[in-house]
């Protein structure tokens, strides 16, 4: 994907269609089809970095081996030179069973592997992260999953893409990590909306106490990252009949915040493309 192919499939229209699950009505925003292979929020929040660069420049960026930011960061290998600095695993396997590390491998993105702890320094320290982008002539420097000040430009947009879509007072469901997102969306949408905020890590990991903006809701107990209830698997399989592909870490619990909202009007599930290799129903 080039950037100019960026811009232009974060410009159109966002694909809205209307699912109907329990008894429930309800829409989904699915960023995850902005594009076929590379679609999610990640790519409103690469925008905003990529904005003065020439082709040919170097990115240094950072993430985990499963990481959705760096998935969509590999779309733009084939105009810059990209270097990935990623926390080895926590695991015993091997690395290689990574889908997103095989789809850096196969885009030509050179990976380097940072401890625990220089990858914590990575993520809290700036001038660390600058010491790394200067070792490499890099033009760009992305923390952590896209975040930061420059992730609002693009997330800006993709509130006004809703606001304009969206005419009617609708509730927003969306599924929360770092947080990021959720934060871009809630400063920016009209407040005839109202953003209702799932998030899929414990209160000590997420990005943010609180969302004067928004409503949190902790759908708990959740045992470990992209653990599954019976409930969950139960979910997906009754979204697979009606053709709606969820994922089993994001996704499939915004939907269920959803389904259980007493809210009486419009309801919406923002469907951020969820995370690439936990795709349960795909």
């Amino acid at each position: 994907m080039s950037l100019t192919h960026l811009k232009e499939a974060l410009d159109k229209k966002l694909l809205v269609r209307a699912y109907t699950q329990n008894g429930c009505r309800f829409e989904v925003a699915h960023l995850d089809a902005i594009d076929l292979q590379w679609g999610g929020n990640k790519l409103y929040k690469l925008i905003g970095f990529l904005a003065d660069l020439s082709p040919g420049d170097t990115l240094v960026s950072f993430g985990g081996e499963h990481s959705n930011h760096l998935y969509a960061l590999a779309a733009l290998a084939d105009e810059f030179r990209l270097v990935v600095y990623i926390r080895k695993s926590f695991h015993s396997r091997p690395h290689a069973e990574s889908s997103v590390l095989a789809l850096l491998a196969q885009r030509g993105v050179e990976c380097r592997f940072l401890s625990s702890e220089d990858y914590q320094r990575a993520r809290n320290d700036e001038a660390f992260r600058q010491s790394l982008g200067t070792l490499h002539g890099a033009a760009c420097i992305i923390p952590e999953g896209g975040n930061g000040a420059k992730a609002e430009i693009g997330l800006r947009h993709l509130a006004h893409q809703l606001n304009q879509q969206f005419e009617m007072p609708t509730e927003f469901h969306l599924a929360a990590g770092t947080g990021t997102t959720a934060r871009g969306l809630a400063e920016h949408l009209d407040d005839r909306h109202q953003l209702v905020v799932t998030p899929v890590v414990t209160p000590n990991q997420l990005g943010f106490d609180d969302l004067p903006k928004a409503k949190l809701v902790w759908y708990q107990p959740r045992k470990r990252f992209a653990k599954l209830k019976l409930a969950d698997q139960q979910r997906l399989a009754a979204c697979a009949e009606i053709s709606l592909k969820l994922d089993r870490v994001y996704t499939i619990h915004a939907l269920e915040t959803l389904l259980n909202s007493q809210f009486n009007g419009a309801k919406c599930l923002i469907h951020t493309g969820g995370m690439r290799s936990q795709s349960a129903n795909l």
